[in-house]
């Protein structure tokens, strides 16, 4: 899982957003709830599997079920890089994407400039333009 979906999953640095009903009730709407191979936001050609982690012990704490015995979730840093990813494909707005909502810890910003950097260097020069705007108001 990625997106809003591994937002709300607790994390090590307490970084993440706290809508966890809205996101796992099933009434919200989310942005990226399953990704990877075979998934609508599949990042996995310009990451690999850098930021996903084995997470089956947290969504058994959090009483949510999986298939399987074994589940995977973006880190948050790269749960907003598929995030971003996922609208600058589709032309569409990321001013839902602050940055300052999910991450607070120097290394997870760290990490998210690296996820930036991949992606910026992997798309069109329109999409940069998108991405060079969040990352203007994002990155201070």
């Amino acid at each position: 899982m990625s997106g809003l979906a591994s937002l709300n999953l607790p994390s090590e640095t307490g970084s993440g957003d706290w809508h966890f009903d809205n996101v796992f009730s099933g009434t919200g709407t989310s942005y990226g709830f399953y990704a990877g191979n075979g998934a609508a936001i599949n990042t996995n050609h310009l990451f690999g599997s850098t930021g996903i982690q084995e997470v089956s012990k947290i969504l058994e704490n959090l009483n949510l079920s999986f298939e399987g015995q074994e589940a995977y979730a973006a880190s948050h840093s790269r749960a907003i890089a598929d995030l971003m990813f996922d609208c600058i494909s589709k032309h569409t707005h990321t001013s839902f994407i602050v940055l300052d909502d999910w991450l607070t810890d120097s290394d997870d910003i760290k990490s998210l400039r690296a996820f930036i950097d991949i992606l910026s260097a992997n798309i069109t020069t329109k999409q940069n333009e998108l991405l060079n705007s969040w990352k203007f108001s994002n990155f201070k």
